[in-house]
Order: structure tokens, then C-alpha cells, then sequence
């Protein structure tokens, strides 16, 4: 199932704390959703 959908996550989710890089984590969620119609929106 492939509708229009909209996501947002809060920027550098998983970093700070969790130690993880935002470069890094950003190109993981840019491949997870490289194959949907959908919205990505990063929140600062």
C-alpha cells in the first residue's frame, strides 16, 4: 500500500544521548523511505 503519507521526526533523533551521528541517521531514514510516496519533514 503506497498513499501520499506525511512523517515527522525531531532533528538529530537518536544523536545527543543516544551518541548516535546525524549524518548517519539522517541517509538510514533517507533509504528506509527511498521507495514511498511520502513527506519527510525534520523538526528543530
Amino acid at each position: 500500500m503506497k498513499s501520499e503519507q506525511s512523517i515527522a521526526l525531531p532533528y538529530n533523533i537518536g544523536c545527543g544521548l543516544a551518541g548516535g551521528d546525524w549524518d548517519i541517521v539522517e541517509q538510514i531514514i533517507e533509504e528506509v523511505f527511498i521507495d514511498y510516496d511520502v513527506t519527510l519533514y525534520k523538526f528543530e
